[in-house]
């Protein structure tokens, strides 16, 4: 499981806490990325990697595929709307994984041919991706 802009943590905690094998954290603020390490160490999640690290440059250089990938990066980020485009690009989920990205109704992916489902809760969205 990939966690890009991982903020608190709450996704990867949440995963880690139903057994999922690996789960890597990406959070470029310092004191957040600290956060993450410290509370995965006390509730003994030893399969939670945290990397302090700009989602997009990791993006750029990852080969790895995952089973989910989820992304809830800043709203007014730039760029939020390439995030499907370059991981299917990449081939960065195994055959039967998904990408959720967590996006402003602002946002629309409507004729992205890989959109397989979208859910809207207030001003909150997600997109899912095969």
């Amino acid at each position: 499981m990939l966690d890009l802009f991982s903020g608190t943590g709450s996704i990867s905690f949440e995963f880690a806490s139903r057994e999922c094998i690996s789960v890597e954290a990406f959070e470029l603020n310092h004191k957040h990325a600290a956060y993450i390490q410290k509370t995965a160490q006390e509730l003994k999640f030893l399969q939670l990697r945290v990397h302090k690290m700009n989602a997009f440059q990791f993006l750029k250089t990852c080969t790895k595929k995952y089973d989910i990938i989820f992304a809830d990066p800043p709203y007014d980020m730039a760029g939020v709307e390439t995030l499907p485009g370059i991981i299917l690009e990449k081939a960065m989920l195994k055959p039967e994984g998904v990408f959720i990205l967590e996006h402003s109704k602002n946002i629309n992916f409507a004729d992205n041919q890989n959109l397989r489902e979208h859910r809207a809760y207030g001003s909150v969205n997600f997109s899912f991706f095969r």
